[in-house]
């Protein structure tokens, strides 16, 4: 056994070298594995292996050498199993030999219950490397005894929820070992695990390996394709390029499931994941089609599938050979299909945009015969809507099965795809020109249409007429026809509606006649001449006029039926929608806003109401002052209305006006208009109404639209769009989620200023967050989907100045918004207390401090503010003493407050930084000095007592002066207990000797310096020859003596130099070991004291220290 036990081992050392010698090593070992058998030794062999495995179990991920016995040992399995035959297939039960299978079943029992022991281990490798092998050793099994399958399950049960995403991952693919095979009529238990996994897992991966690895039947399938919504997008991409080709044949998937997975897919914001669905048609639908375009038209059913159109110019783009292959005469354009009619306008737009002029001359007729084309189609409609009015009840009891009537939806889908051809066409023939306007405005007149159709013909009237004011007269002609038509047709039959109409106007004329000639008796006692009579009679006619007309187009617009009032609004709304000129350059437009538009608003029917509210906005779109009017009428829609529509017709009226106008179009002093304030609430309130879903979507899409394009920037309002987007009630509102978690980070890293805007409101919406954080998780049933530090981080990630699109990184550094947003948490903290309710929010706090971005070059005066408010007493209501005694929050407290002091250091150093830091406080300084000198003259007679010291900054020294305020006093100058007190007081009189001692040397060099001068004057001007050599030699003795005291005082100081240093380091261990005493437990002062050593390590080594700043020190190189 021994030599056995060599041999395995030295297979397993070979085999963790590569992988290429691993089938050679698989049969030695299988050879070993026999020998034992035969000598009765398999539970030491079993065990030996198990041993082995025991080496590669606390290895890493992703280490080759472990990785490659992972395989080894699972090739070993599946060659000892005797289920399995040589080619992988699995062997007859009738010709297993039971003696090799219970040898087989006992290793199997044995390495697997000891592999199992480690599912619990504390050590992460352990785990994974466990799951690893078991996740390879069951997919090369295919059977397992019932009862290791048990417990195996359980125990991966638990691994599945794992804290470790590698963990988690092989858990599942072990997992996956165990369900039922594909197709399978019933869904396993495993399968059950892994669905709820895939949905709800965190980590993308983990989702990635149980969307490949779940069994593919009727129960799963629709919790696969809901992986083409997933968040990472290469799990998106995954679905379409490996895992839905897997199904083989497309035609297996439901025909909604495809059409989703192709919306999602092509219409997918990520272009790898569109490429990878493109590729999903042009390779597996087209291969299943064998290349039949036409089936494949069919199968995406055009008419109930808005990605139909984008699915197929999708695949002519990919595969061009097919488009050149398309061919349509003259008797497939006259017998066009649904089918047919998408490819021939995808063709043509397809032709259009490659300018593919041959194949446009051989596939598409002149103008002139297109009109006729149309004008068929448009025939035929007619006569089939006429066939199922006349045989109406036979159709519904299908009692009538020789009458051949089409579809009227097929019809019109045909109509509005050679109207969209017809929309583009090349009208350079003026003949085929004339004669498509021509059938276009006929058609429009007569044919009830709808609102699809009508967009789309519009249009090609808008592209077939010569100039915009052709254009709206044309339209207006038309509407105006279509509703005289419409209002003879209504009053038909009813003989006293002309006469009622008539004595309205005789009663308004009677009324508005009877006050006139009273203004005429009362104007008769006057004295006016003939022309102001004239005038004024010409005025009253005019206005008597205009009030007549108004009442009559009134009531005649409310005889009309609904549906010819709906129809002449829609075909007015899409003329406005299609014209840019002002409105009083076009006075067909003003005819058509009095006549129709206005008295519409008064009908009560909601979508006459609707039509009408939106045409008035397009109106004023092109009016500023009809909007300045109008704001009032629209605002009353939004508050007054109990319908969603209307109250959505009135946002996004109030949001173009916005938009285009701006806010100049508020608070002006005309009737009808409203100021900035109602407008605020009324976004505001609608916003908040969470009854109304669409409502709250809009509002939201309309705000961040204003926001974007700059118009209004108020505060309270996008608070209140972060506080909806925390707030877990908008989990069922999918649209307007949808929409702040697309608009608020693009809102953030567009502009600097949308940073600023966001840190503003950090505080303001932390505070209400955390105020209402108990009732927000009662509506949440009791599970919040955010917790406070999931808030705060995505706050940071906002505010990152690093990601502002086309942001300079230098400017990024010297950006100090996260500073601000430092403050904002601290006045957070501020507001909080220790209680455990609060708990959770502290901890956030605290945890996200460390995290905030900024370097010195944000500001020094910023450095210093949030130095100040980190070190506040009044930050969590006074306890923060008691809080830092927590190491969590003391370990991120000193991270922070540490490196808030490196950068103010290296801000100090810096000459670029001081120079500018140096101007601010001569800029301060004055200012402080004005105000303080003023005040002192002002309140000289009321009070000559409170005087306090504060700082004045000049040239890097500090020195102490009188000023009148005690406010002023900086916090750090208040005593706060007697050790500060006696370690300045010292620290003063210290500092007093040294400059003592400084002005001493500085006194005598003076007197050396004088002495010097003289004898230097006597040495340059010499009398005689004796002089002369008594002066050589007494500048020898000079010099000699001048050497000496140079270098006596360079010796003193230096010695200067390490006194102050030492004195430094006194006072420093003082103030901390001080400090330390009253706020930390004796464990804490340990620790502290030792971050203070390094840093007066580092200070002493320095050419400057900074200390206390009760008394700074500043050493230059002059002195």
């Amino acid at each position: 056994m021994a030599e056995v036990e060599k041999s395995v081992r030295e297979t397993f050392q070979e085999a963790q070298r590569t992988v290429s010698i691993h089938k050679t090593q698989v049969v030695i070992l299988k050879t070993l594995y026999e020998r034992s058998r035969e000598m009765g030794q398999l539970d030491k062999f079993s065990a030996l292996i198990c041993r082995l495995i025991n080496k590669t179990l606390p290895v890493k991920r992703n280490e080759p050498a472990a990785d490659r016995i992972v395989k080894f040992v699972s090739s070993f399995t599946t060659a000892i199993n005797p289920n399995i035959k040589r080619d992988g297939t699995v062997e007859n039960s009738d010709v297993i030999d039971l003696e090799e299978d219970e040898a087989f079943s006992e290793y199997v029992a044995v390495v697997t219950s000891h592999l199992m022991r480690g599912l619990e281990a504390a050590n992460r490798n352990v785990r994974y490397r466990v799951c690893h092998f078991l996740s390879h050793m069951m997919h090369n099994m295919p059977a397992i005894d019932k009862t290791l399958y048990e417990k195996l399950a359980r125990e991966l049960e638990a691994r599945i929820y794992d804290k470790e995403p590698s963990v988690r991952m092989k858990a599942v693919a072990t997992l996956a070992s165990m369900q039922n095979p594909d197709g399978a009529d019933c869904v396993s238990d495993a399968a059950k695990k892994l669905r709820v996994i895939m949905q709800n897992d965190a980590n993308p991966e983990v989702r990635r390996v149980c969307m490949k690895q779940i069994e593919k039947n009727k129960f799963t399938n629709r919790y696969v394709f809901e992986r083409a919504r997933d968040v990472n997008s290469v799990n998106r991409r995954l679905l379409f390029s490996q895992v839905l080709p897997r199904f083989g044949d497309f035609r297996t998937i439901d025909a909604d499931d495809r059409n989703r997975l192709l919306n999602w897919g092509l219409k997918d914001r990520d272009d790898n994941v569109r490429k990878a669905a493109v590729g999903w048609i042009t390779g597996n639908w087209m291969a299943t089609l064998k290349n039949d375009v036409l089936e494949f038209v069919e199968r995406l059913k055009v008419t109930d599938n808005a990605v139909a159109e984008v699915a197929l110019r999708d695949l002519l783009e990919a595969k061009p050979g097919v488009a050149k292959k398309l061919s349509f005469n003259t008797d497939v354009l006259k017998s066009l299909t649904s089918e047919y009619a998408l490819l021939y306008r995808v063709f043509f737009q397809y032709c259009t945009d490659h300018n593919e002029q041959n194949l446009l001359d051989e596939n598409f007729p002149e103008a002139a015969e297109f009109a006729d084309t149309l004008q068929l189609y448009f025939r035929r409609r007619r006569e089939n809507l006429v066939q199922i009015s006349t045989h109406k009840r036979e159709l519904a009891g299908d009692e009538c099965p020789n009458v051949h009537v089409v579809d009227p939806e097929e019809y019109d889908y045909v109509i509005k795809q050679l109207l969209t051809v017809a929309s583009g066409y090349d009208y350079q023939d003026e003949f085929g020109r004339s004669k498509m306007l021509t059938v276009l405005r006929a058609i429009l007149t007569r044919d009830g249409l709808n609102a699809e159709i009508v967009d789309v013909l519009v249009l090609c009237i808008r592209r077939l007429s010569i100039s915009e004011r052709d254009f709206s007269q044309m339209i207006v002609e038309i509407v105006n026809d279509m509703r005289d038509a419409a209002y003879e047709e209504a009053v038909k039959g009813k003989p006293g509606v002309d006469d009622t109409i008539g004595s309205g106007k005789q009663a308004v004329g009677g009324s508005l006649g009877s006050s006139d000639e009273d203004e005429d008796e009362d104007d008769s006692d006057e004295f006016v001449d003939a022309a102001t009579s004239m005038s004024r009679a010409s005025i009253r006619n005019a206005n008597r006029s205009r009030q007549q007309e108004l009442a009559k187009e009134t009531a005649e617009v409310g005889m009309l039926s609904v549906e010819s009032l709906v129809d002449c609004l829609t075909i007015t709304k899409r003329m406005l929608q299609l014209v840019s000129k002002p409105l009083k350059d076009n006075m067909y437009l003003a005819s058509i806003l009095r006549s129709l538009v206005r008295p519409a608003l008064q009908r009560p029917e909601v979508q006459a109401r609707v039509l009408a509210l939106s045409c008035m906005g397009l109106c004023c779109m092109l009016d500023r002052d009809l909007a300045v009017r109008n704001m009032f009428l629209c605002g009353v829609f939004i508050t007054k209305s109990d319908n969603d529509d209307l109250i959505v017709a009135g946002l996004k009226v109030i949001t173009d006006l916005l938009a285009v106008h701006g806010v100049s179009i508020l608070g002006v002093d005309v009737e009808g208009s409203i100021d900035s304030m109602a407008v605020a609430k009324l976004f505001y309130r609608t916003l908040r109404d969470s009854s109304r879903k669409t409502v709250q979507a809009v509002s939201g899409e309309a705000l961040y639209k204003l926001f974007l394009s700059g118009v209004i920037n108020d505060d309270e309002l996008f608070e209140t769009t972060l506080l909806a987007y925390f707030n877990p009630a908008i989990n069922d509102n999918e649209a307007l989620k949808q929409c702040l978690s697309f608009c608020i980070p693009v809102f953030a890293f567009s502009h600097v200023s949308h940073q600023e805007q966001i840190a503003r409101v950090v505080a303001d919406t932390l505070i209400r967050l955390f105020g209402s954080w108990d009732d927000m998780k009662n509506q949440a049933g009791g599970q919040m989907p955010f917790t406070p530090q999931n808030i705060i981080e995505q706050l940071l990630y906002w505010t990152d100045p690093y990601r502002i699109v086309g942001q300079d990184p230098e400017d990024a550094k010297k950006s100090c918004i996260q500073i601000d947003v430092g403050l904002q948490l601290l006045k957070v903290l501020e507001r909080l207390d220790s209680s455990q309710n609060q708990k959770s929010c502290v901890r956030a706090i605290f945890s996200m401090l460390p995290k905030l971005t900024f370097t010195e070059m944000a500001g020094l005066s910023k450095l210093q503010e949030l130095l100040a408010a980190l070190e506040s007493e009044t930050l969590l209501q006074g306890e923060i003493e008691e809080a830092l005694k927590n190491s969590h929050y003391r370990n991120a407290f000193a991270k922070l407050e540490l490196y808030i002091e490196a950068c103010i250091e290296k801000a100090e150093e810096d000459p670029a930084l001081a120079e500018h830091v140096k101007s601010e406080k001569v800029v301060a300084r004055d200012a402080t000095t004005a105000e303080s000198f003023s005040a002192s003259i002002d309140g000289a007679n009321e009070s000559p007592v409170g005087h306090s010291s504060f700082i004045i900054e000049e040239d890097g020294k500090k020195r102490k002066a009188e000023a009148g305020l005690e406010n002023d006093l900086p916090k750090k100058l208040k005593v706060e207990d007697e050790s500060k007190e006696e370690s300045r007081e010292e620290e003063n009189r210290e500092g007093k000797n040294k400059k003592e001692e400084s002005r001493e040397e500085e006194n005598r060099e003076e007197e050396d310096r004088e002495n010097e001068n003289k004898e230097n004057q006597e040495i340059e001007n010499p009398t005689d020859a004796n002089a002369k050599e008594a002066v050589r030699e007494r500048k020898k003795e000079v010099e000699e003596d001048a050497q000496k005291r140079m270098q006596k005082v360079t010796a003193d100081a230096q010695k200067t130099i390490e006194n102050i240093h030492q004195v430094k380091i006194e006072k420093v261990q003082r103030i901390s070991t001080s400090k330390k005493a009253t706020k930390h437990s004796s464990a804490t002062r340990k620790h502290s004291s030792k971050v203070k050593k390094e840093f007066v390590q580092h200070d002493s080594s320095s050419e400057s220290d900074y200390g206390d700043d009760s008394s700074i020190i500043i050493i230059s190189d002059n002195e």
